[in-house]
């Protein structure tokens, strides 16, 4: 594994031709830091700043999955939820899935609407709505804890949660922060969340070490939070009128802090681009990014790997690939 100042070489090798000489203009205060960039059409090669590994997951005959909107791994298993409300765990290296639940209902036990996983050494916790259910590591039902407020995401640090308030205000912000009962213990950022990222699915994240940050893409800002603590916010603003009319950061859009990168998803001309951003030196590359000639398309975070999922077609049936980025 390379040190992520490596990764900066690697970066130059890879972006050569496109001159990687882009610098921000920078804008900083106690707790915020603003950089203004600007984007670029050109297609970039990732191959030398990630290793790439497939993982197909093995389905028994009469079990499926649909489309998956969340995963999350711990001590070589992964568990998946999709769309339908299942939660299925796989063995993170042969792909053979293990144990597959769908527990929709209004007992303790059960969950109406679930949203995000999220696994540790205490278990596997589903959020729902003003709840978070906990489970073991085979699925087997542990406690339900109640919340006082709805979140779209959550994810734990040490012994506290954050979650991602769905009905922001003064009192309660966009950021909730609670211990392992569910009793809140302090709020962050701003007292109401943009309508846009109702629509957006994922929005906490582990970077490598003792940081969690709250990408939201609709609003270009990124909280940063070590050892449950809020630190910082960093916000990233397009520097040109046009082409902030040009781009989306919406649906999809994911940002993912991976050591001294920010690396910002957005679409322009219908085409899923990527800007990677240097936060140690300002600069940064922009365009369409591929990997061994397949579209670089990460949608989760676990320390410094990226987490991709694609459903495809066969002759005879549907196989779903789970596909690993990690930083050189």
């Amino acid at each position: 594994m390379l040190t992520i100042k490596k990764c900066a070489v690697y970066l130059v090798g890879i972006l050569y031709y496109g001159c990687y000489n882009n610098t921000s203009n920078v804008i900083t205060d106690d707790k915020n830091e603003t950089f203004e960039i600007s984007i670029e059409n050109r297609e970039l090669n990732v191959d030398d700043l990630f290793y790439m590994d497939s993982l197909t997951l093995q389905m028994p005959k009469g079990k499926y999955l649909s489309n998956i909107t969340d995963l999350c791994t711990n001590d070589g298993v992964l568990f998946v939820l999709d769309d339908n409300k299942q939660i299925t765990s796989f063995d993170i290296e042969s792909g053979i899935m293990q144990k597959q639940i769908h527990k929709v209902g209004k007992e303790r036990s059960e969950y109406l609407s679930p949203k995000a996983l999220h696994a540790n050494k205490d278990g596997v916790y589903i959020l729902d709505d003003y709840s978070f259910i906990r489970y073991t590591k085979t699925l087997e039902f542990m406690e339900k804890i109640p919340l006082k407020f709805i979140a779209l995401d959550f994810i734990n640090e040490n012994d506290q949660f954050l979650f991602y308030n769905l009905f922001a205000s003064p009192e309660t912000r966009r950021i909730i922060q609670t211990d392992k009962k569910g009793n809140i213990t302090g709020s962050y950022g701003d007292s109401e969340v943009l309508n846009e990222s109702v629509n957006t699915t994922y929005f906490l994240r582990k970077a490598k070490g003792d940081k969690v940050y709250l990408s939201e893409p609709t609003s270009g800002k990124i909280f940063v939070f070590r050892n449950g603590t809020y630190e910082n916010t960093i916000n990233i603003l397009l520097k040109d009128e046009e082409e902030r009319a040009d781009v989306d950061f919406t649906d999809y859009a994911e940002a993912f802090l991976m050591g001294d990168y920010i690396i910002q998803s957005y679409f322009r001309d219908d085409k899923r681009n990527y800007c990677f951003y240097n936060l140690s030196d300002r600069s940064y590359i922009s365009g369409h990014s591929t990997i061994s000639g397949h579209p670089f398309f990460p949608r989760w975070q676990m320390d410094d790997t990226l987490i991709g999922f694609e459903a495809r077609q066969t002759n005879d049936d549907e196989i779903y690939v789970v596909t690993f980025y990690t930083l050189r």
